[in-house]
């Protein structure tokens, strides 16, 4: 006979999780390898294997690899969209057999929430993610709408079930995703992070932009005053100006202000990442304050704090193409930009027609020549993306040199050991080959380039209280250098 269960006589007023939701339970010894940005056009294991198998060793000690998936994969033979209007700065692609070439690697999670998600439209998102899918790469960040674009992704490894949640503080303005509303469907796309520019000048300069903008009527709107405040100038509703009481005249601060909504909607669902897995990574993919700088957004290290106290046990930065700083907070990891994995634009063939035609493109073709480079019927693909990198921005090489890192834990999640390995994406090395990484070396006709990387790591990290150790080692007969985090007990 079955007893009945006695109801309590007093439902509580809040019904919770136990308090230890937020801990991580992993195998001693558990390993996250993670990359930054991954911008491939083709197949490149069989490679790796003949000039740098030391480096495809480290992935594969990984029971997580994990890395920002930058572009689309697309079979041309069977895609059925279209490059859209606007792309992250440039039409990003790649051929079917990337995915699963990375899978062969060991890559088996992927953030892909990001400036050149939608690059090819919707059918380019889609296409790339099934592709992922085959590959048995788990990915987060975009989906068919925006509850599926923020939820986690997971990940069951022998040594711990992991989550990834993945989003985007730089996107073009086609890119988020949304949810439908009654009879109005779902928008595809990414998961966003909001963040506004806000310009911060002297109060002589701020006088003289209130002056000129006066005769525009909106700026004496009541709503944008109750948003940003009197001592506030929006020039067409869009550039927001602020007084900076410590800004000399003719002085430019740009800060960033994160979108409270999507914050509270993505730590949210941190919250339900980590309720329902042993382990769990936020990717973030941010280029403010812009790709020129090491600084990290003004925003970003205490929103990071604060994922890891909502139960994130490492941030996985990348975004703009160089790296910063890495920060150690309560035992986990917060790696503010990971720089490039796979820098490969390069080597892209199909290029759509907007690229070429671009204003930009063609000035600088007027201006410094040579004549007919931005003619699809002139130059080759490979000749014309040459030109954009040496005459943009991406003409230097720090772009190319990056590092990898491999971060074990113990049973709590906290970090237990973190090396870095430093790459070099092949700078000076044929156009072909330009933006595939190796391990990098310590030789002297490279002016010692593994230990320069850890070095400029070192210092970005000294900022964050992080202190990295660099010692000499040998990888096939040859010098070069690994960086080892000292952790605090």
């Amino acid at each position: 006979m079955h007893q009945r269960v006695k109801a309590p006589q007093q439902r509580p007023e809040r019904l919770e999780l136990q308090s230890n939701w937020r801990e991580a339970d992993v195998e001693d010894g558990f390993c996250v390898v993670a990359v930054g940005d991954i911008i491939i056009t083709h197949a490149i294991r069989a490679k790796l294997a003949r000039k740098s198998p030391a480096l495809l060793a480290i992935l594969q000690r990984g029971d997580v690899v994990v890395g920002n998936y930058e572009g689309s994969a697309i079979d041309l033979k069977t895609y059925d969209g279209y490059p859209e209007a606007e792309s992250g700065f440039a039409w990003l692609l790649s051929d079917p057999a990337a995915p699963a070439d990375l899978a062969s690697m060991g890559f088996n999670l992927m953030a892909r929430a990001n400036n050149h998600a939608l690059d090819w439209g919707v059918a380019g998102l889609r296409q790339t993610n099934a592709l992922l899918d085959e590959a048995g790469i788990v990915h987060a960040g975009t989906g068919d709408s925006l509850s599926a674009a923020r939820a986690p992704a997971f990940l069951d490894t022998d040594k711990a079930r992991v989550s990834l949640v993945s989003y985007a503080t730089t996107f073009e303005a086609n890119a988020p995703a949304n949810d439908g509303l009654g009879v109005v469907p779902p928008r595809p796309g990414l998961n966003p992070l909001h963040a506004t520019p806000h310009r911060l000048v002297s109060a002589e300069d701020f006088a003289v932009l209130k002056r000129l903008n006066a005769q525009e009527a909106f700026q004496d709107h009541h709503l944008l005053k109750a948003l940003y405040g009197e001592h506030s100038v929006h020039l067409g509703m869009a550039l927001h100006y602020r007084v900076d009481p410590t800004a000399a005249p003719g002085s430019l601060r740009i800060v960033h202000e994160a979108d409270k909504r999507d914050q509270a909607e993505i730590q949210r669902h941190l919250r339900q990442a980590k309720q329902t897995s042993d382990f769990t990574i936020v990717a973030q993919h941010t280029h403010e304050p812009d790709n020129f700088t090491t600084e990290v957004p003004n925003y970003l290290p205490a929103m990071a704090r604060q994922w890891v106290d909502t139960g994130a046990d490492m941030l996985c930065g990348h975004g703009p193409h160089q790296i910063r700083g890495i920060e150690v907070y309560k035992g986990k990891p917060l790696m503010y930009s990971l720089g490039n994995f796979c820098f490969m634009d390069n080597s892209q063939q199909v290029i759509p027609p907007d690229e070429w035609q671009e204003q930009q493109w063609m000035a600088a073709e007027a201006l410094i020549g040579p004549k007919g480079i931005t003619n699809p019927r002139i130059s080759t693909p490979a000749e014309f993306l040459e030109w954009k990198r040496v005459v943009g921005i991406f003409s230097d090489p720090i772009w190319f040199e990056s590092v990898i890192a491999e971060c074990h834990f113990k049973a709590d999640g906290r970090l237990k050991a973190m090396l870095l390995h430093p790459i070099e994406l092949g700078f000076d090395r044929r156009d072909a080959d330009r933006g595939i990484p190796r391990l990098a070396m310590d030789t002297d006709e490279n002016q010692q380039q593994a230990r320069r990387i850890l070095q400029r790591l070192q210092t970005l990290s000294a900022d964050f209280g992080t202190r990295i150790r660099i010692d000499a080692v040998t990888i096939d007969g040859q010098a070069s250098s690994v960086g080892h985090v000292e952790l605090g007990e």
